[in-house]
């Protein structure tokens, strides 16, 4: 039965679910994707802005350089954020229906094998290493910046700690509040359907 009352098939619910799990499939090829490009844009983008803005004394350049390499961490969250969920819905609510007992679902196997997702660990610690570095450095340049466009000491040392403040409380909510896995992800169901607050 479905959400209106109305009955369908066991086939036709299956053949529902298989579609779904096939578009999630391709939602997570094309969010992986766009996480490299982000990811690849920020690693070569954030050191030209900061690069260029030191070469041509962009000091208002400089100024946003810590804004600039935050918006592209929190691309990359969103976009792991997107993937974890698409996982977690593939495991929880497809990967159930549809493997057959005694075999394991992708998301099952990846879960269980920390090794089959070492490489991207790997490499998405080291994107926000480097974003960090890059946060700091362009806070390095910020109080520069001010000075040079004439800000008086208190409102240069002000920025950096508002900035650093800022960059403390974005840290928190990622540590705290966003998933680790898709283990982390909570599916409504018909005996928990009040969801999470």
């Amino acid at each position: 039965m479905n959400q209106n009352g109305f009955k369908i098939s066991q086939e036709k619910q299956e053949e529902f679910i298989s579609l779904q799990y096939q578009a999630l499939r391709n939602e997570i090829l094309g969010i992986k994707e766009r996480l490299i490009k982000v990811q690849l844009g920020g690693i070569t983008a954030i050191p030209f802005i900061i690069g260029s803005g030191l070469q041509y004394k962009l000091w208002p350049v400089l100024l946003v350089s810590p804004v600039i390499t935050l918006v592209f961490a929190f691309m990359v969250i969103f976009e792991q954020t997107s993937l974890m969920r698409a996982g977690a819905y593939l495991k929880q609510k497809t990967e159930n229906v549809l493997v057959p007992i005694g075999f394991m679902g992708w998301e099952e196997w990846l879960e269980r094998s920390p090794k089959g997702r070492l490489a991207e660990n790997f490499f998405a610690w080291s994107v926000h290493i480097v974003f960090s570095v890059y946060f700091f450095l362009g806070l390095s340049f910020v109080y520069e910046a001010a000075k040079n466009l004439n800000f008086p000491v208190v409102i240069a040392l002000g920025l950096v700690a508002f900035y650093t403040g800022g960059f403390s409380w974005a840290l928190y909510v990622v540590i705290k509040y966003l998933p680790k896995g898709t283990s982390d992800f909570e599916v409504v169901t018909e005996q928990n359907n009040t969801p999470p607050v």
